[in-house]
C-alpha cells in the first residue's frame, strides 16, 4: 500500500510534464539582447514618451528571459508598452496563459482578439480604470499595453497597430 503515493506522483508527473512541455513549444533558447528590442518602443501617434526605452533580463530556473519597456503619457492618462522575449521559457508566458483562462468570464471578461493576425487578450476594468492588450508573437514575444486612466472609448488596438509586428515577427525567427 505504500506504493500508491509514489504511483500517484509518476502519474501527476507524466500528466504534467507533457502540457508544461507543450506550453513553452520546445527547449529555451537564448534571448533577444534587450537593445534588440528598444527600436520598436517608438513614438506612437497621440502619446508623448516621458524617457527612453530601458530593459532588463530576468532569470528563472527554468531559463532567462528579456524584457523592454517604455513609458508613455496622454494628459492624464499614462501607457506602458513591454516587449518581453520569452524565449521559451515557459514561466515567461504565465501571464498570457492566465489571462486566456478568463475569457469570456466574469464581470470584466478578457476579449480574444488578433492584432496583426496575431492572437491577442484584451480586458477593460472600469473600477480601476485599467485596460490591458496582450499580443504574442510566434510563440516567442508577449507584447503588453497596459493603460491607466482609461474610459470604455479607450481602444489600444489603435496604438498596437502602430507596432512594427513584421520586423518583431523577422526576430521570432530562429537564426535572427
Amino acid at each position: 500500500m505504500n506504493a500508491w503515493p509514489t504511483v500517484v506522483i509518476w502519474l501527476v508527473t507524466l500528466v504534467l510534464a507533457p502540457m508544461l512541455w507543450a506550453q513553452g513549444k520546445g527547449k529555451p533558447v537564448q534571448p533577444l539582447p534587450q537593445e534588440k528590442l528598444f527600436p520598436f518602443l517608438k513614438e506612437f501617434k497621440g502619446w508623448k514618451a516621458e524617457e527612453p526605452a530601458e530593459g532588463q533580463s530576468i532569470k528563472t530556473p527554468a531559463g532567462t528571459y528579456t524584457e523592454a519597456s517604455r513609458y508613455y503619457t496622454q494628459g492624464e492618462k499614462d501607457l506602458d508598452v513591454t516587449i518581453r522575449d520569452g524565449a521559451l521559457v515557459p514561466v515567461a508566458y504565465e501571464d498570457f496563459e492566465d489571462l486566456k483562462q478568463d475569457v469570456g468570464k466574469g464581470p470584466n471578461p478578457v476579449k480574444a482578439v488578433k492584432i496583426a493576425g496575431h492572437e491577442a487578450l484584451e480586458l477593460f476594468e472600469p473600477k480601476d480604470q485599467a485596460a490591458t492588450l496582450v499580443v504574442k508573437v510566434k510563440n516567442r514575444f508577449l507584447v503588453f499595453f497596459e493603460l491607466t486612466g482609461a474610459t470604455p472609448n479607450d481602444d489600444l488596438k489603435a496604438v498596437a497597430n502602430q507596432l512594427d509586428w513584421k520586423g518583431l515577427e523577422a526576430l521570432a525567427s530562429p537564426g535572427k
